[in-house]
């Protein structure tokens, strides 16, 4: 699995939400390029300093971010 792969769970996810919520003006589809950015400069920084994760990892991880999320 690549950084931006569409079968992860994140973009499942991502394009669920988008189908849900038509009247949002572009808003989810902001908010999803937004988090693949940041997803993606967080795993390239981290590389950079040796710090490396599996695919199983990253959709381990990415399964965490709604819960987190709904705490804020």
């Amino acid at each position: 699995m690549t950084i931006m792969d569409d079968e992860s769970p994140a973009a499942e996810e991502a394009v669920i939400d988008a189908e849900e919520n038509v009247e949002d003006d572009g808003q989810v589809a902001h908010d999803d390029a937004v988090v693949h950015s940041i997803h993606d400069l967080a795993i390239q920084k981290m590389a950079s300093r040796g710090v490396t994760i599996t695919a199983e990892e990253e959709q381990e991880a990415l399964k965490l971010f709604p819960v987190v999320s709904g705490l804020a």
